[in-house]
């Protein structure tokens, strides 16, 4: 007739179960019988249906940003006096997804969404000639954002520039950055390689949804 379960008071050794599938979990269903979860896929996380139903396995939670990049210069950038420049960020310090084109300084939105870039950008003239510059941010090969710098000397021989925003971009829409100097004696000014990398460089990511 069998043995009660009311009998079963003691310990079940590992050697003692029966064989399952190698990731699947014990659990139990409404009705409180025993039931195997379901192996899930690399990198999912346990997670609780709520009470009267056995988890599952599903992707983990929390948000992570994406398309991120970040470039610099390390071939040096002339600027003609007065005259937009787009300037090239030629090394990647890293592009996982490939959104960065180096040769032409082309980000390219992979997807709808909100973007945040920055970039900084340091001018030399060993003539101490620089009077002002602007560091501009494009969008699909429009001015649409400026940050204007004037010396606070008559003269200067490095002047530093920043720009930071949000955007709210469509895919494939691409960002560049570009500078305008103007020199007293209408010279030329460098955006030199040398230095940090993190001194003329360009670097931006999606917001996660």
């Amino acid at each position: 007739t069998g043995i009660p379960t009311s009998a079963l008071t003691g310990t079940i050794a590992l050697n003692q179960m029966a064989p399952g599938t190698d990731g699947n979990v014990i659990s139990y269903d409404a009705s409180g019988n025993p039931v195997a979860v379901a192996t899930g896929s690399a990198g999912q996380v346990l997670t609780s249906a709520g009470a009267g139903a056995p988890p599952t396995f599903a992707a983990a939670g929390g948000v992570t940003a994406t398309a991120e990049f970040s470039a610099y210069v390390s071939s040096d950038i002339t600027v003609n006096n007065n005259s937009d420049t787009l300037i090239t960020f030629q090394t990647e310090l890293f592009d996982p997804d490939g959104v960065y084109t180096p040769s032409n300084g082309k980000f390219i939105a992979p997807s709808d969404g909100i973007y945040i870039f920055g970039s900084n950008i340091w001018s030399y003239d060993g003539s101490e000639d620089i009077k002002s510059q602007r560091i501009m941010l494009y969008i699909n090969g429009s001015m649409k954002q400026q940050v204007d710098f004037i010396g606070r000397t008559n003269r200067l021989v490095k002047q530093a520039s920043h720009i930071s925003t949000m955007l709210d971009l469509d895919q494939n829409d691409y960002v560049q950055i570009y500078m305008n100097i103007v020199t007293y004696d209408t010279s030329a000014v460098a955006i030199e390689a040398s230095g940090s990398v993190y001194q003329n460089n360009f670097y931006g990511f999606r917001l996660p949804t």
